[in-house]
């Protein structure tokens, strides 16, 4: 097998990126760049990654639902307008899913603190909607062959396993600590597209 050697640090960088998503957002800014280091095309590498994102989703549900933080109605509801930008975007181009996604997401985001959730729920309702928006996007990029099945599956257990701790920390460590990881997060992010923009 051409990756059996970097299975270890695969599931190391999935259990990472899969923790950060469910307690934050952004685990696919190093899940993305490490998948093209492993040699994937750019697309195939954001659809191998949505084998992750999709496994890791339903993980971090059943975590929260185990922790009795759930509300499935509400985010099925939030998730239409993110399922319908999938379809109108994936008729215009594959790559303007994640962009169109981005903006309806940030609205679903908007909306949830309005009705003055919590992070810990805010985070629940969020991955409910992913997991959704997932699905389409997942069928995409299956059909369009820009999928490896190997390495999206060695990926997701990662996920899997990091969106199922992240669920049980942020649950029990609440709303404080999330703040944490947010603002960390945040910071991260911020250093890396000032770096990209002196590239």
């Amino acid at each position: 097998m051409e990756y059996l050697w970097q299975i270890p640090l695969i599931l190391v960088v999935g259990a990472f990126a899969g923790f950060l998503n469910v307690v934050a957002g952004g685990g696919s800014l190093l899940t993305l760049p490490f998948l093209i280091f492993l040699g994937l095309p750019a697309v195939m590498a954001n659809g191998t990654n949505r084998i992750a994102i999709f496994i890791q989703n339903a993980s971090g549900i059943t975590g929260f639902r185990r922790k009795g933080v759930s509300d499935f109605r509400y985010g099925a509801l939030l998730a239409a307008p993110a399922v319908v930008g999938a379809l109108i975007g994936a008729s215009i181009a594959i790559d303007m899913n994640e962009v169109l996604f981005k903006w309806v997401l940030a609205g679903i985001m908007v909306g949830v603190s309005i009705n003055g959730f919590d992070l810990v729920r805010t985070n629940a309702i969020k991955i409910l909607v992913v997991f959704f928006y997932t699905v389409i996007t997942l069928v995409i990029f299956i059909k369009s062959e820009n999928v490896n099945w190997f390495l999206g599956l060695t990926l997701a257990v990662g996920n899997a396993s990091g969106a199922w701790f992240g669920s049980q920390w942020a649950v029990d460590k609440g709303e404080k600590w999330i703040k944490v990881v947010l603002v960390v997060t945040v910071l991260a992010f911020a250093v890396r597209l000032v770096w990209q923009s002196f590239g």
